[in-house]
């Protein structure tokens, strides 16, 4: 079994991608996102054999998008008893194998779709030293574009990121200090995917699917995406297209890309794109433009931290399980982030 990781900042292309693979690589099995990878990493190889069927099937439970995999709770109780007292590496192989005979799809190689991972490098080559890495960048305006009007799936319906672009330019931003360390420690295991020319360009993508899976088909149906995340992802499966790669340019208030672009600074044009916003502007207006952004973030986080504790105190009731496994991992993502 070869296992790919694939990494990401959100709303990064990294569905789009996926889709792609699932197009034109026929020895490869897309899984969609879930989060017990993390969930795992985040327990010792002792805690991980300890796991008595039903708590192999509680952590299940507590995956907020492990029904993406369509398991039934028949299936997922049977897969907890044949993978208790097993090894970390152990249990993930088997719930691969588990959707690979689900689906009827066939290939030895998993892509893993799983952009918070990269946070847990340590424990994930620990695991998985075998394991290949590829990473989507996108310019980080189209990421606080996207993330600030895209509504979430998981939890009260709003924008992800609260709609608020300080609060998703920090997600990048973060995302890209652990993207230069990975790539200081691991760089000859990391594969690096520029969002622009993926959307942009059919040639590029299927050049790096031939490069890094070794064999194509005839075009597919694509990625097998759940109900739930075909919302999420409306274009996963759509055709390469220009346009997607500079929409920013035109959707994100001028205001709002110029405060963007200083608070970024050289970051920006570290990772290889060019000031748009702030070209010929003044210090005061950009500093202006900068100081109403904080503003504006700071009542758009109050409005997202009240309505989050609102959705989990209603969802307490019904699945407990699942609002402590958030709560765990937005203590887990300070502490990433320290």
């Amino acid at each position: 079994m070869k296992i790919s990781f694939l990494l990401y900042c959100a709303r990064s292309g990294s569905t789009f991608f996926a889709s792609q693979v699932a197009k034109w690589a026929e020895n490869v099995v897309v899984l969609p996102e879930f989060r017990l990878p993390q969930m795992l990493l985040g327990m010792t190889e002792a805690q991980c054999m300890a796991l008595s069927p039903n708590g192999l099937q509680r952590l299940f439970s507590q995956d907020i998008q492990f029904d993406n995999l369509g398991f039934c709770l028949g299936q997922q109780q049977l897969l907890a008893q044949e993978l208790s007292g097993r090894g970390r590496r152990a249990v993930f192989c088997g719930v691969l194998e588990a959707y690979r005979r689900t689906h009827g799809t066939t290939g030895s190689h998993f892509l893993v779709k799983n952009g918070r991972l990269i946070y847990q490098m340590t424990e994930l080559l620990d695991v998985f030293p075998d394991a290949n890495l590829i990473e989507v960048l996108r310019d980080p305006r189209g990421v606080v574009n996207s993330m600030s009007t895209t509504k979430t799936v998981y939890s009260y319906g709003g924008a992800m990121a609260g709609g608020d672009p300080l609060r998703a330019l920090d997600e990048w931003k973060q995302y890209r200090l652990a993207s230069l360390r990975l790539r200081d420690q691991r760089s000859s295991q990391a594969v690096k995917v520029l969002f622009e020319k993926l959307v942009s360009d059919d040639a590029y993508a299927t050049g790096l699917i031939e490069r890094h899976f070794g064999v194509r088909q005839s075009e597919s149906a694509g990625l097998n995406l759940s109900a739930l995340e075909s919302n999420l992802h409306p274009r996963a499966n759509a055709s390469a297209d220009s346009n997607r790669s500079d929409s920013w340019k035109f959707e994100l208030a001028e205001h709002t890309g110029m405060a963007i672009e200083a608070l970024l600074g050289d970051s920006l044009t570290s990772a290889g794109y060019a000031p748009y916003f702030s070209v010929n502007k003044t210090e005061q207006e950009i500093q202006k433009a900068v100081a109403n952004l904080r503003l504006l973030s700071r009542k758009r986080r109050a409005v997202h931290y009240f309505k989050t504790t609102m959705h989990w105190l209603a969802l307490l009731p019904k699945r407990p399980a699942k609002v402590f496994y958030r709560i765990r991992q937005a203590w887990r993502t300070r502490i990433d982030r320290c």
